[in-house]
């Protein structure tokens, strides 16, 4: 049986088989090179969490010596990535802003919503609620300079209060609808979705809270904008 460990930026790595489970070493490290902008920040800040167990001493010793030679990812070869999980990934680490300007992008819809969420000081413990408005945009991206037939979409999101604002990837199907396009970036068991009370989101990742015990089990399928904005009670 092959033993994988969740690695932090979303990342499994396989003891047995000594490679990560989405892409191979040099795949894992042009993805990190455009997380960490230098050596020092990988080794303390990803590197270091294993420095501990010498099982991972392998992966460690090719990043540290192969650093000078990958180079991050560029959206072109983020699009050309077969594992969809893995380019899912990779395009968190790829200025998606400044591709958009490369590529050229045309405004499909816009629609808002006005939230109230829960809001956390640094030590997780809950101080209060505050209420702003999101805005979300849909855009058609043309691909023919990537040697795509097909446009892709993309939801931009951005808060008024503090106008951060960040991008997503979507099907095409969302296009005419931001807030159901929002809600599609996260996939959740069926059997699961019923008992789910609260969403908490951090950037890609969401933090799901149960009634009960339930094990994830059959079909997967996007939320609704109804479940999703229904259920969401912070985000960060």
């Amino acid at each position: 049986m092959s033993i994988s460990v969740f690695m932090s930026d979303n990342l499994s790595y396989e003891l047995e088989k000594d490679r990560f489970k989405q892409c191979s070493k040099m795949e894992a490290l042009k993805y990190l090179k455009g997380i960490y902008s230098n050596k020092t920040r990988l080794e303390v800040d990803f590197l270091d969490q294993f420095a501990p167990q010498t099982v991972f001493d392998p992966v460690r010793k090719f990043m540290l010596d192969s650093w000078d030679d990958a180079t991050k990812f560029t959206y072109e070869e983020a699009f050309q990535l077969k594992d969809q999980a893995f380019q899912r990934l990779v395009f968190t680490s790829v200025d998606i802003a400044e591709m958009m300007e490369n590529l050229g992008k045309e405004k499909v819809k816009t629609d808002g919503i006005h939230v109230s969420r829960k809001v956390f000081d640094r030590e997780g413990e809950y101080i209060g609620d505050k209420e702003y408005d999101n805005v979300y945009e849909t855009y058609r991206i043309g691909g023919s300079e990537l040697g795509l037939v097909r446009p892709v979409y993309a939801v931009r999101c951005w808060c008024t209060s503090t106008e951060n604002e960040h991008w997503l990837w979507i099907d095409e199907n969302y296009a005419e609808d931001p807030l159901a396009a929002i809600a599609s970036t996260f996939h959740m068991h069926e059997n699961v979705i019923p008992h789910i009370t609260e969403l908490k989101r951090q950037g890609d990742i969401m933090l799901v809270e149960l009634d009960g015990d339930i094990t994830p089990e059959g079909r997967t399928r996007p939320l609704t904008k109804e479940e999703y904005f229904g259920l969401l009670t912070s985000e960060t």
